[in-house]
């Protein structure tokens, strides 16, 4: 019964493999100098019947119907190996991702792409790996084979009884003992008995030093390159010892947990948003690069989400090739403030301007020590140009009233590039100045006006109250409140009535 199952297995891998033989006469293939793809069937005919045609003929002929000793002919389908790792050729898969994440913004596409990727190479080489310990294996065993019974001298297969096992458990067993030789751990439980087999593990062992170490690097190498490209190295470790090596400057004082909290959380959203790390000196390609390629990659690529977020920002139409954007672009660093945060305080320096992608911000002002919002910032807005740009102090607070992710610019950055193009900064100085004095600084100081009449309104009852010794009616008060500006901020009136309250 196992003989005919063999026999019906074998009669199925012959039918499949003159299946793709006759396929392959209609394959289309690419052509080495110019990477054209050919059609032409006569062209593909000639360039399979010059070569691996004969393998794959010679192979398929039952010669073992004939002579058993004819079945080692069969190894000639190894031959066909180069074929079996085309299917894991590298740039083939790289295409078929592009496709399947096509629809994914370009942040994802690249993270998705590069982790999926990597851990298809670490399979590919698994991959190998395998087909190199079976193909050595069944090497092996024709030369264990072809020695037995000559002078009566023991082979590995006799020795083992591997004659007597199941094909499946043999196969398992020459594979178990060449993986064992090829990474040269040998536990002893199997080893080579005749002279032929002695050689042939002495090149397995050669081919082994070669291979394991040539998997190891490449190993080694897929998982630095994959955390160097999608930012994802640990640099924890390297935070950690500059943080210790601070307290040592104050008498070994541990540092504050809340502070260390924000600062490791500052840095884990920078390092993972950082898209200039493969534009630093560690990747030197970009520099190799022409001009208009270089603008490409960092502009309309890298970028290019940023640059049509804040167009009318940066308000230029020839941004594929725009030396003012491509410069700019090298000042980009990810910020990002917790909910609450202050980002500016009034009469404060401003040394970074910042273009909000997510979230929202409160403009307003303070009356002993009160805050009033009065303005609020969304995303495709920026904050702080117009003061980095005049090199002034902040005239407002500013305030995250969500968790907000933005794109910061240094004012010496931003001042530095803006003195290397005269027309940007021509349009800047007319542009920021205009759009801060109506959406900001206008609506904000009619405000402040407002509230201070209503905080006046309220000390004026105080002092009422104060110098009489009486309370004022409840017809002064609510006359006082009609006459007020009909628009209050909800702060604004919640503090004026709390302090009508305490008059009444």
């Amino acid at each position: 019964m196992q003989g005919l199952e063999k026999e019906t297995i074998d009669i199925i891998v012959e039918v499949l493999f003159l299946i793709d033989l006759v396929l392959t006469f209609f394959q289309e293939y690419t052509d080495p100098e110019t990477l054209d793809s050919v059609k032409s069937l006569k062209l593909i005919a000639t360039r399979y019947l010059g070569f691996y045609f004969w393998f794959d003929f010679l192979a398929l002929i039952p010669l073992q119907a004939i002579n058993s000793d004819f079945y080692a002919f069969k190894l000639f389908r190894l031959v066909r190996m180069p074929k079996l790792l085309s299917l894991v050729d590298i740039a083939s898969f790289h295409k078929i991702l592009r496709n399947f994440f096509k629809n994914n913004t370009k942040d994802e596409q690249v993270e998705a792409q590069y982790l999926v990727l990597y851990i298809y190479k670490i399979i590919r080489l698994l991959l190998i790996d395998i087909v190199l310990t079976y193909l050595l294996a069944m090497l092996f065993y024709i030369v264990s084979d072809e020695t037995k019974g000559s002078n009566g001298q023991k082979t590995f297969f006799l020795v083992n009884d591997i004659y007597g096992i199941p094909t499946f458990d043999r196969v398992i067993r020459l594979m178990y003992f060449i993986m064992t030789t090829l990474t040269t751990v040998g536990y002893g439980d199997y080893f080579p008995v005749t002279n032929p087999e002695r050689i042939f593990i002495f090149f397995v062992q050669i081919i082994g030093v070669s291979f394991y170490s040539y998997i190891m690097g490449n190993f080694s190498e897929v998982i630095s390159s994959y955390e160097k490209k999608v930012g994802i190295v640990d640099h924890r470790s390297e935070l950690g010892n500059w943080l210790t090596h601070l307290t040592k400057y104050n008498k070994n004082a541990p540092i504050n947990k809340k502070l260390v909290g924000q600062i490791e959380e500052h840095f884990s959203y920078f390092w993972n948003e950082n898209k200039l790390i493969p534009l630093s000196k560690d990747y030197p390609y970009l520099e190799a690069l022409p001009k208009k390629r270089r603008y490409s990659i960092v502009i309309t690529y890298l970028f290019a989400d940023v640059f049509y977020q804040f167009r009318h920002f940066f308000n230029e139409t020839t941004k594929q090739y725009s030396k003012f954007l491509y410069e700019m672009a090298f000042g980009f660093l990810p910020r990002r403030f917790p909910e609450s945060e202050l980002i500016y305080r009034e009469d404060e320096d401003v040394e970074e301007l910042y273009l909000i992608i997510q979230g929202r911000v409160y403009v307003g002002f303070t009356i002993k020590n009160e805050r009033y919002p009065v303005i609020e910032i969304s995303k495709n807005m920026h904050i702080g140009g117009y003061y980095t740009l005049k090199s002034i102090k902040s005239e407002y607070y500013y305030q995250a009233k969500t968790v907000v992710e933005a794109i910061g610019i240094t004012k010496a950055h931003f001042l530095d590039v803006l003195s290397r193009n005269s027309r940007k900064k021509k349009e800047f100085l007319d542009d920021l100045p205009t759009k801060y004095e109506r959406g900001i600084r206008c609506l904000v100081e009619k405000r402040r006006a407002k509230t201070l009449q209503l905080l006046n309104l309220a000390n004026a009852f105080e002092k009422l109250t104060f110098e009489n010794k009486k309370e004022p009616s409840t017809l002064e008060i609510n006359k006082t409140i009609t006459e007020a500006p009909d628009k209050w901020e909800e702060g604004i009136q919640a503090d004026v009535e709390s302090r009508l309250s305490e008059v009444r």
